[in-house]
């Protein structure tokens, strides 16, 4: 396990010492991300096959990331593995998300490889999803229970679905659901099923990863007032990671490595395609042709010239370049490589 990093006051992790310092601690993390990772979704040889396939192409590791920095903001100093440990989970939790997603959607593609209901089928990849979930509540459990966050005795197991709780925003699974509804000709209904999906879906998986790294780092004192910084930088980069994935599925970007407009053919009623709807002479009319059986894949063409020339992904890349501000204004009260670099994701973000 890598030694500690002790830090002494954040305005002063400025120097490129300090730098240093953070970016090999960080990476090495990571790195212990991973093989936790491994570990957590290894089972019962059913899903060996699963876990290989899934691990076999990464994600870019981004909740972890932020989960990382935010511990390292709040920490006096940086050792042991519960930040790693908590990463995992988090990230095993998207990627147990993204499999019932591809089973909601009929998704065929994920990550340029076919999709683990499509390598393994529906049931196994099911299955394997709500295992992955289970295994991830019990070590984020353990994690919470072994640095005194949570005291989990059978009389008290009930803590920790209250700090799940305490994140303001529906579950991944009321957000699955609603994006799982048929399409309604109810605009207003609509933008707010699309805010409370991206709560459920998108941010609050965002949410757990900046809070929980808060958590992990701060002294009971400190805790309250740290989450709350944690969460204001959370929730609107998770609304602007959505809005993002939104707009380069019409533009359809290679970046995404999956078909272009597969929201649009599933019929999933993303931001761009309401703010287009909300343009039109008769936006029920226009939400209607989302509901239609009898689209065919020239009809889907059709509509993603129309939402481009509309110029609705311009006004999403506006929503998203807010989002982002309000982002960084959470990260004002915090200084250092490590602040900089949740700085620099939220960079990054603009520039896709």
């Amino acid at each position: 396990m890598p030694d500690a990093v002790t830090r002494t006051s954040p305005l002063r992790l400025t120097s490129s010492s300090d730098t240093r310092a953070w970016t090999q601690w960080r990476d090495a993390q990571l790195a212990q991300v991973d093989a936790h990772m491994r570990r957590i979704a290894s089972g019962p040889s059913p899903f060996d096959a699963p876990a290989h396939y899934m691990l076999a192409t990464p994600g870019k590791r981004l909740r972890p990331r932020l989960l990382l920095g935010w511990y390292a903001v709040c920490a006096a100093s940086w050792g042991g593995d519960a930040a790693a440990r908590a990463g995992a989970a988090v990230e095993l939790l998207h990627e147990a998300s993204l499999i019932h997603d591809d089973v909601c959607d009929r998704g065929l593609v994920r990550r340029g490889v076919p999709s683990m209901a499509e390598a393994f089928g529906v049931r196994r990849a099911g299955l394997y999803g709500y295992y992955l979930i289970a295994r991830c509540a019990g070590e984020l459990g353990r994690v919470f229970s072994e640095t005194a966050i949570l005291e989990l005795q059978p009389t008290n197991a009930g803590q920790f679905e209250t700090l799940l709780q305490g994140l303001p925003c529906p579950d991944p699974v009321e957000g699955q659901l609603l994006e799982s509804l048929p399409p309604n000709a109810d605009l207003a209904m609509e933008k707010v099923n699309y805010e409370l999906r991206c709560l459920g879906k998108t941010s609050v998986l965002f949410m757990m990863a900046c809070e929980f790294g808060a958590l992990l780092g701060s002294t009971e004192a400190q805790r309250p007032t740290n989450r709350a910084h944690a969460r204001r930088f959370a929730q609107p980069l998770g609304l602007a990671f959505q809005l993002l994935d939104d707009v380069l599925d019409i533009e359809a970007s290679v970046r995404l490595a999956r078909p272009a407009g597969a929201d649009l053919s599933a019929g999933v009623l993303s931001w761009p395609i309401l703010d287009w709807a909300h343009h039109c002479a008769d936006p029920a009319a226009a939400l209607g042709q989302f509901g239609d059986p009898r689209r065919t894949e020239a009809d889907h063409r059709r509509l993603r010239a129309e939402i481009i020339d509309s110029g609705a992904c311009e006004r999403a890349r506006a929503l998203i370049r807010e989002r982002l501000d309000e982002a960084r204004a959470a990260l004002r009260h915090h200084q250092g490589p490590p602040a900089h670099d949740l700085g620099h994701v939220l960079d990054w973000l603009e520039e896709q």
